[in-house]
């Protein structure tokens, strides 16, 4: 009897390094996109304080109307 060769196919590596690997990686996606939304929430938020006090650094302007009807 003449034995018979075995072809098994190559698994995946389990190794502690690409099982840290795989279980860290959703979590840091996540991080990324929440730092983005965070990011422009906040760029949004400035700009819209800054529309909202732009009214408070104009300078007093003072208008006469009887100087305007004289001439």
């Amino acid at each position: 009897m003449e034995p018979t060769p075995t072809t098994s196919t190559p698994r995946p590596s389990a190794s502690p390094v690409s099982i840290a690997l795989g279980v860290a990686t959703a979590p840091i996606i996540a991080a990324v996109w929440t730092s983005r939304a965070v990011l422009a929430s906040l760029v949004e938020l400035g700009e819209t304080s800054e529309e909202l006090f732009r009214g408070d650094r104009l300078p007093m302007l003072f208008y006469n109307d009887e100087e305007e009807i004289r001439r």
